[in-house]
């Protein structure tokens, strides 16, 4: 019975240590293409392209890398239907559809340089009664096979005057390159419950696409990678003034208004381009620099998650196995997850 125990616990350890595996991937900290989907779509075959080349497996990039972000919302009231509006067409037509041209370009793009990706994008979408955007996420294989499309639950403060909220945001885990990836847009990262789902998913790395900087930030996520014990890849969103002021020049001079008073200074670019990456242990293992436009490289060793949180509640006690939900379609049942990963 013992020498049987034995040869049992060997081929545990032989089959263990050959489903582990060190992948290489490329946090895209790069300057971004603002209004523009067709030079963000050239910005992604470019750095998609030198990821390869350098031997990453997976390239992530920053929130709403195509399309770009909504600034007017840090000047127009919201009490201001009528310039909201006009901007929100702006800001529509700007964005691109799930299965259009622009998509397909994408897919083309990781099939050819064999290299896997998380794209944050604005996604249109009309229906009979209204246009909606969406704040969302393209996981896309190296066969250029498009896995899933993940939504942002709901938008933060004022930016909900031109994000929607989708019926079914539909968090999930994919297999990218051998890992089990999930994205988070910004601040859906602070919702436990979110992070919960993921967990119990069998993540081992989020992708977060954020706004946010700074220290605050930085120990924020450095404390989400030790909770769920996952690899966190962090971008952070970088333009160059350029950008917004040849598109909207006066947005451009009230939004530095707005960036002297509270910071006291107007930066040299629009966001930091901060790109980093997390260890399990809340451990940096490689950061870029500040504004400054360059792809991150980072190793992920897959046997080093060992999904410690999926019996975990919000405030990281141990729990019994529960049901859980969200919005109504059930995520974990009795401690196991109902949603497998997506393959």
């Amino acid at each position: 019975m013992k020498q049987k125990l034995l040869i049992f616990l060997l081929i545990l350890s032989l089959s263990l240590s050959v489903s582990a595996k060190n992948v290489k991937i490329a946090i895209a900290s790069v300057d971004q293409a603002w209004m523009s989907p067709e030079r963000s779509v050239e910005l992604v075959k470019e750095n998609a392209a030198k990821a390869s080349k350098d031997g990453a497996e997976l390239i992530v990039f920053s929130e709403s890398f195509i399309g770009g972000y909504p600034y007017w919302q840090y000047i127009n009231p919201s009490i201001d239907l009528n310039t909201n509006y006009e901007k929100y067409l702006e800001f529509y037509n700007a964005a691109i559809t799930k299965d259009g041209k622009e998509m397909k370009k994408l897919q083309s793009y990781a099939k050819k340089y064999k290299i896997a990706m998380v794209i944050p994008f604005n996604e249109k979408n009309e229906d009979a009664n209204y246009k909606s955007i969406y704040n969302s996420a393209v996981f896309i294989s190296k066969k250029g096979v498009i896995k899933h499309i993940t939504r942002k639950t709901r938008a933060s403060h004022t930016e909900k005057m031109f994000w929607s909220e989708p019926r079914d945001p539909d968090i999930r885990v994919v297999e990218l390159a051998g890992i089990n990836v999930t994205y988070n847009s910004c601040w859906q990262t602070y919702l436990p419950l979110v992070r919960a789902i993921q967990y119990a998913q069998g993540a081992q790395l989020m992708v977060v696409g954020t706004q946010d900087q700074g220290e605050e930030w930085n120990s924020f996520i450095k404390s989400v990678a030790l909770e769920g014990h996952v690899y966190l890849a962090s971008v952070t969103q970088m333009y160059q003034w350029k950008e917004m002021s040849d598109k909207d020049p006066k947005l451009a001079t009230d939004f530095k208004k707005v960036m002297n008073d509270v910071f006291g200074q107007v930066p040299p670019k629009i966001q930091s381009g901060d790109g980093m990456l997390i260890d399990p242990w809340g451990k940096v293992v490689a950061k870029g620099e500040s504004m400054k436009s360059n792809i991150v490289y980072g190793v992920i060793n897959t046997d080093e998650n060992v999904k410690s949180s999926m019996y975990k509640d919000s405030s990281s006690n141990y729990r019994l196995p529960v049901d859980l939900y969200y919005r109504g379609r059930q995520y974990l049942k009795d401690g196991f997850p109902v949603d497998e990963i997506i393959k």
